[in-house]
């Protein structure tokens, strides 16, 4: 739980100070702990998914790439380090690009939107809203399918990172970048799996009306029974009340 929080904080500060190239080094004195961020799975639910927080989207695949990469190069021209913006990005179009040629094979897979190609061959959806000064992004979301494995994870890092939005103001953050058919459906599967959320939305028990008491329902006087609504606090205070009198016998 400790690298978890720790991950978040991270995460929370690099967005505030708007920091994206920097090497972050994190401690830790739990064994138990760092042999889960190495081991690959077998854990229960909660560790897994404490772990699956730790480790973001993209830069995993960008890891992955980076391998690739070196392996096919001379020993001169492998990189190292820390990963760059451009080579998660790059992770990130080619992950896309994957994804749309799996769920869109033809034209005809696509459904009836203003659909077209980028420069790096990825399928977005043309807007109305074109000639709006904004992002590439924005302008023209990229598409995605619902009934994706790809789909579903980046909806759950995109609901945890909006602190579990709810289904209106999730699909607006989605959308401002992806353009998800049936995105409602894919929302509320997820919103409807988080824990802390159901409990939000669980029923408080209820308890049976209880009945009035006797002098609010027998046969009265006007103003026999009489009832005050009084809102306090009441300040109790000594008072002295003072008199001149000309003289002491009167």
């Amino acid at each position: 739980m400790a690298c978890c929080i720790g991950a978040r904080l991270a995460h929370s500060v690099q967005q505030a100070l708007n920091i994206t190239e920097m090497e972050t080094i994190f401690w830790s004195d739990s064994m138990v702990a760092l042999y889960w961020l190495r081991e690959k799975g077998g854990w229960s639910v909660f560790v897994s998914n404490r772990i699956k927080e730790t480790k973001p989207l993209f830069p995993n695949v960008a890891w992955v790439l980076r391998f690739i990469n070196n392996v096919r190069s001379r020993i001169n021209e492998r990189k190292t380090g820390q990963l760059t913006v451009e080579q998660i990005e790059s992770a990130e179009i080619q992950l896309i690009r994957s994804v749309q040629a799996q769920s869109f094979p033809d034209e005809n897979s696509i459904p009836n939107l203003c659909a077209f190609r980028d420069e790096n061959n990825i399928i977005r959806v043309k807007t109305r809203i074109t000639e709006r000064i904004d992002t590439p992004h924005f302008l023209s979301p990229i598409l995605l399918p619902n009934n994706c494995i790809f789909t579903e994870r980046l909806v759950e890092h995109l609901y945890i990172e909006s602190y579990h939005a709810g289904t209106q103001l999730l699909l607006s953050i989605i959308r401002e970048k992806y353009w998800i058919l049936g995105g409602r459906r894919t929302l509320r599967k997820i919103w409807n799996a988080c824990v802390k959320c159901r409990r939000f939305k669980s029923k408080s028990p209820t308890a049976d009306p209880v009945s009035l008491p006797a002098d609010r329902v027998k046969n009265a006087a006007v103003f026999e029974v009489v009832g005050v609504d009084l809102a306090g606090p009441l300040y109790i205070k000594r008072g002295i009340h003072l008199c001149p009198l000309p003289s002491i016998t009167s």
